[in-house]
């Protein structure tokens, strides 16, 4: 004997008094109480709506020691922040690949972006470390590249990144001037802020100069 199928079986017991087949009921609904619609609201939000609403506050931070954790300490070691002296957009990976051949590191150097113009640079060694920060001015197409050492810790977005370190050349000093403080005082009326002096300087520089290295503000021409 052949067997109706499950469907048939179903409309067949629907039918009314008069044999008639009743209307199809909808498929009950299981009514949830206030918290389930709450759980389902939450995933329906979804994760990213989630994380859209958590604001950590600064005083968050307060009770949060991290003192004794040698990979975090390890991890910032080395760290300097730059951004570029100029308001026109440009690409992020063109900078960091003339940054690498400008620095030739002995070790690997990482950049990241940490804004529109604001970038995170992790040095692997004191050696690289010391010529990103110290030994520029660096320049990408012909706009400076302002860098300052970063803890690690604060928000990089809160370093000032107004002056860079440049180094002039004052000629034909006469002898009873080229002393180191006399030096910084007569070119610190002029270009600010004295940071070093190389009254007799080495490493292939030839000439009657002295080498003097200022905090530049790269807000004004030099």
């Amino acid at each position: 004997m052949a067997v109706a199928p499950l469907s048939s079986k179903v409309n067949a017991a629907a039918e009314d008094g008069k044999g008639t087949p009743s209307a199809p009921q909808p498929p009950l609904q299981p009514e949830l109480s206030d918290e389930a619609s709450a759980n389902v609201g939450v995933r329906k939000e979804g994760i990213a709506s989630m994380f859209d609403r958590l604001d950590i506050a600064e005083e968050e931070f307060d009770d949060f020691v991290i003192e004794d954790d040698t990979e975090i300490l390890e991890s910032t070691r080395w760290l300097a922040v730059a951004c570029v002296a100029c308001l026109k957009k440009f690409s992020h990976e063109a900078l960091f690949q003339q940054m690498q051949i400008a620095w030739n590191p002995a070790r690997e150097v990482k950049m990241r972006a940490a804004g529109e113009n604001l970038f995170v640079i992790q040095c692997f060694c004191l050696g690289d470390w010391e010529k990103v920060t110290e030994r520029g001015p660096w320049l990408f197409r012909d706009w400076a590249l302002v860098i300052a050492p970063y803890d690690g810790l604060s928000d990089p977005h809160a370093v000032e990144l107004e002056f860079m370190p440049i180094w002039l050349q004052v000629h034909k000093l006469p002898e009873a001037y080229r002393k180191v403080e006399v030096v910084k005082k007569l070119v610190g009326r002029v270009a600010g802020e004295v940071i070093a002096v190389e009254t007799n300087p080495v490493g292939g520089f030839r000439g009657d100069f002295v080498r003097v290295c200022v905090n530049h503000d790269v807000r004004k021409p030099v």
